[in-house]
C-alpha cells in the first residue's frame, strides 16, 4: 500500500501513539465488561442461593423476599444499562483504530480483484442463498490489510450476556410484582380481620370461583405484565443509546476515511427513502442458545398473555 504524502513523520508518529491508546482503551473496556458482569453473577447467585435456603412454597418465598427481587430488578437494569454503554465505548476505540489504521495505509479497500473472486467462489454448503451470503462476507470483511480488527460474526459473545442479564431482569421483575401483589393481599386481609371486618363476600361467591387462588392469579398475571414491560423498557433504552452512538460516530469519523465498520451510510447523508426505511440486517440461520430459547418463549408468552387479557 503506497504512503499518503499528507501524512508527516510527526503525524505519523502522533497517529501511531493513539492508535496504541485506543487499542489500550479498548481491552480496559472488555476488562470492565467481564469483571462487571462476574460481580453480578456473583451477587445475583449469593442471593437466589439464601432465598432458595428458606423457601417452603413459591408464594411464601415471593412475599417474604419481594424486596430483595426488587434490589436485584433494579441492579439488573443497571446492569443491563452499563453492559451496553462499555459495549458501545469498546465500538468508539475500535472505530478509531479503524481510521487511523485506514489513514496509515494498514487497511484499505478490498480489491477487485478479490471481491471478483469471492463472487465467483461457489462451493458454500451450509447456506442456500449464496449470492446474498456472499455480498454479506465482503461486507463484513469490509478491508484486506494487516490490521486484525474484531470479526463482526453472526455469534459474539457480548450478545449471550446481554440475553443472560435481560433474562436475569425480566425474571426478578416478576417475581417482585408478583410478591408485592401476594404481600399486598396478605396485609389487606390481616388488617381487615383484625378491625373485624372479615372478608364474607368471599363466601358468598360461588363455590367454584371462591376456592380459586385468586391472590396466586392475580399475583401472576401483574408480575407477567411487569415483567414485560420492563423489558420493553430496557431494550428502548439500550436501542436508543446504541442508535445516539451510531450517529456520534457518523460525526466524528475523519474526512480522508472512507471505510464504514458496519454502520452503512452516515445518517446525515442518508437519502429520504433510506431514512424511511428499517434497517434489515441479514444474519446466517444459526442454533439458538438456551437462553435465547428461554428469552423468546416468554417473550412471546407474554405477547399472547397480554394481548388476551388486557386489551
Amino acid at each position: 500500500m503506497s504512503q499518503d504524502p499528507d501524512v508527516t513523520s510527526d503525524y505519523k508518529d502522533a497517529l501511531m501513539k493513539a492508535l496504541e491508546q485506543n487499542w489500550l482503551h479498548a481491552r480496559h473496556q472488555e476488562v470492565q465488561r467481564q469483571q462487571q458482569l462476574f460481580i453480578f453473577l456473583a451477587i445475583t447467585g449469593v442471593m437466589l442461593t439464601i432465598i432458595s435456603q428458606t423457601y417452603i412454597a413459591w408464594q411464601s418465598t415471593l412475599k417474604q423476599f419481594w424486596l430483595a427481587f426488587l434490589f436485584l430488578m433494579i441492579f439488573s437494569h443497571m446492569v443491563s444499562s452499563s453492559f451496553i454503554k462499555w459495549n458501545l465505548e469498546f465500538s468508539n476505540h475500535i472505530a478509531g483504530v479503524q481510521w487511523i489504521s485506514e489513514r496509515l495505509k494498514l487497511i484499505g479497500p478490498i480489491s477487485n480483484e478479490r471481491e471478483q473472486n469471492v463472487l465467483d467462489f461457489k462451493h458454500f454448503r451450509t447456506h442456500k442463498d449464496q449470492d446474498r451470503l456472499k455480498k454479506k462476507l465482503l461486507n463484513d470483511a469490509m478491508f484486506q490489510g494487516y490490521m486484525a480488527l474484531p470479526l463482526p460474526l453472526p455469534k459474539r459473545v457480548h450478545q449471550n450476556f446481554e440475553i443472560l442479564i435481560r433474562f436475569i431482569l425480566l425474571a426478578t421483575s416478576i417475581a417482585f410484582m408478583s410478591g408485592l401483589v401476594l404481600w399486598i393481599s396478605a396485609l389487606l386481609i390481616s388488617g381487615f380481620s383484625a378491625l373485624g371486618y372479615p372478608l364474607v363476600w368471599i363466601s358468598a361467591l360461588p363455590s367454584s370461583i371462591s376456592n380459586l387462588p385468586v391472590d396466586e392469579i392475580a399475583a401472576i398475571a401483574l408480575g407477567l405484565v411487569f415483567g414485560w414491560y420492563i423489558i420493553r423498557w430496557d431494550k428502548m433504552t439500550n436501542e436508543y443509546m446504541s442508535e445516539n452512538a451510531s450517529k456520534l460516530l457518523d460525526i466524528r469519523q475523519p474526512s480522508k476515511t472512507s471505510l464504514t465498520y458496519r454502520r452503512g451510510t452516515p445518517f446525515f447523508k442518508k437519502s429520504e427513502e433510506e431514512l424511511k426505511e428499517p434497517v434489515v440486517e441479514y444474519h446466517e440461520e444459526l442454533p439458538l442458545s438456551i437462553f435465547e430459547k428461554i428469552y423468546r418463549r416468554i417473550s412471546r408468552m407474554l405477547k399472547q398473555v397480554i394481548a388476551t387479557y388486557w386489551y
